[in-house]
Order: C-alpha cells, then structure tokens, then sequence
C-alpha cells in the first residue's frame, strides 16, 4: 500500500520535494498551496492533487511541512486537527524546533 503525502506549502522547496516524490514513483500525493496560480503550476506539471484547505491533510501518513519558518507558530495550531495520530511529521522550517512542533 502506497503512502499518502501531503506537502503543505508549494514554493520552491515543496515544488522540489513534490518533483522528487513524484520522480520516485510516488502518484497519492496533495499538495497544500494558497497561491492558486502556483497551485495550478503543481497540478499540470505533477499531476499531483492540489489545494488551499487544511482538511487535504486529514489521512496522509507523512506529511511535509515546507513553509516558511516565521510561518510556523500561526500555522501550527491551525494544521493541528487535521494530522492523524499516526501520521509522521517533517518539518523543513530551518530553525524550528522539535518541541515547537
């Protein structure tokens, strides 16, 4: 059974780990992006699901946190209720520690 990933944040880092994911043979990914233009960028090149609701991390086994690291603090409580309990949790946020998280 293939793992279900999400990607929050569709900027350059998460664009190249969507890249890398999909290069690997990887299709059941989401990528959460608030830009839509960008957003549709994801979509055509990746063929990736894309969207700008938190609820697209509800059921993902892993999920990668590629925002900014000022973007952190508001946004974790916000993601909070959508990461299920075993859902594994990667943070990319230089700076950030574990115990923020």
């Amino acid at each position: 059974m293939e793992l279900r990933t999400a990607v929050l944040g569709g900027g350059v880092m998460g664009g190249t780990l969507v890249a890398a994911i999909v290069a690997s043979g990887s299709r059941n990914v989401v990528v959460i992006e608030k830009n839509a233009d960008r957003a549709a960028e994801l979509e055509d090149a990746y063929g990736v699901g894309v969207g700008a609701e938190l609820e697209l991390l509800s059921g993902a086994d892993q999920i990668l946190l590629a925002v900014k690291p000022q973007d952190m603090p508001g946004l974790l409580p916000q993601i909070a209720p959508h990461v299920g309990s075993g859902a594994i949790v990667i943070s990319l946020a230089a700076g950030v520690t574990t115990k923020t998280i």
